[in-house]
């Protein structure tokens, strides 16, 4: 840092010739012009003292200290913005403990810190069906509302059954900043759904009157057989499923026929069409199973002489594409 100083500089009255320490020190004055006289201190006879401004480059130990020393650390607690997406949190179901039916409403609220704007907040609530099984809502979206954001899903007979729960969010902000956050059940407000009225009695559906239409005849490729059952529970089907085997199939493989409810007629129907990939052989129907409101299970092992096909592989309509024979 540079200060402005003054200083006192003797020179006796004879030296005509004096250097003006203002400018540089190789400038002379012109000596017919007289320097402006100063205030006469207390100085010695026959001295003129003269009162010199000049510039003082030196540095004070104080400023020397103040250029070198390093830059303060600032001790305030900052958030880095870069790299971070919405954060949600207080995840709420305002039904949680209740038990559902189709055409009720769900309703979801939680807590959003940002550092920008927010543009997307969206939850997605699962139901555990067991055996690996789940089922998952679509999408629900919350918007700002009353300082928390709020959203709300109607149930149907689509939905799945059983108990509900929020297993994941999704967040992102004006800087395409986002995240996907995940939960357990633990973790979560729940609520049990079921389609129909009824007390989880802990046991399966009543699967009765099973029919394979075309049973013990003899199928080509490309026709279909039909199966189909009656079911029912107090608190409603959640699934139906029938198992068509080969027999002596030595992969053990089998084939999941869904069976879906007919209003109609009031049963619940499948079907499967043959052919020309499938080997010739017989084929039945091994077992039905279902899933009730509560997702108990109940398996019917069906006997295979009732619910049997042979299927020959080809089929009648098929062009017979062998050249013919020329006797000559």
């Amino acid at each position: 840092m540079q200060k402005k100083v003054k200083r006192l500089i003797r020179r006796h009255p004879g030296d005509t010739a004096w250097m003006n320490e203002t400018e540089s020190e190789s400038a002379v004055v012109n000596p017919e012009e007289e320097p402006e006289a100063a205030e006469e201190p207390d100085a010695d006879e026959g001295d003129w003292i003269f009162e010199v401004e000049e510039e003082d480059t030196a540095e004070t130990e104080a400023d020397s200290e103040e250029l070198n020393a390093e830059p303060e650390e600032d001790t305030e607690e900052t958030e880095d913005l870069l790299g971070k997406a919405p954060v949600i949190s207080d995840i709420r179901i305002k039904e949680a403990g209740k038990t559902l039916q189709a055409g009720d409403v769900i309703h979801i609220s939680a807590s959003v810190k940002a550092d920008r704007k927010v543009v997307s907040v969206c939850v997605h609530m699962r139901t555990d069906k067991g055996d690996g099984e789940a089922w998952e809502t679509e999408g629900i979206e919350l918007t700002y509302k009353n300082g928390r954001y709020e959203g709300s899903y109607k149930l149907s007979t689509k939905d799945a059954i059983g108990t509900y729960y929020v297993a994941r969010a999704f967040t992102s902000d004006s800087d395409l900043e986002q995240i996907n956050t995940y939960y357990d059940q633990e973790d979560s407000d729940t609520v049990k759904v079921a389609i129909k009225n009824g007390a989880d009695d802990g046991k399966g559906p009543s699967i009765t009157d099973i029919k394979l239409t075309e049973a013990g005849k003899t199928l080509r490729s490309g026709d279909t057989i039909h199966v189909s059952a009656k079911v029912s529970d107090s608190s409603g089907i959640s699934s139906v499923f029938a198992s068509l085997s080969m027999l002596n199939d030595t992969s053990n493989k089998s084939r999941l026929m869904d069976l879906k409810l007919n209003k109609t007629s009031g049963r619940y129907e499948g079907s499967f069409r043959f052919s020309g990939n499938d080997v010739s052989g017989e084929y039945f129907i091994s077992y039905v199973t279902a899933r009730d409101g509560y997702m108990n299970l109940r398996k019917k092992t069906l006997k295979r002489s009732l619910y049997s096909v042979t299927f020959s592989g080809k089929s009648e309509t098929a062009v017979d594409q062998t050249r013919p024979i020329v006797k000559m």
